[in-house]
């Protein structure tokens, strides 16, 4: 969040423009904010769903 707030006066041309910076600023901003959230919930529910695969196809110990 620190990083997406940060590059925001660049993107929106706060204290100035810079007509090579902002489409950097913009894209690295936007990459941000919807990659974080799709990180922070795709990765750990296809882990768990690896998790639960693996162990469902595992045989079983017969002696336990």
């Amino acid at each position: 969040m620190t990083t997406v707030a940060g590059v925001a006066p660049t993107v929106y041309g706060l204290g100035g423009t810079d007509p090579f910076m902002a489409p950097m600023a913009l894209s690295l901003g936007y990459g941000l904010v919807f990659a974080t959230p799709l990180i922070l919930i795709l990765v750990p529910c296809l882990y768990m769903a690896y998790v639960d695969l693996t162990s469902k196809f595992q045989p079983r110990d017969e002696n336990s």
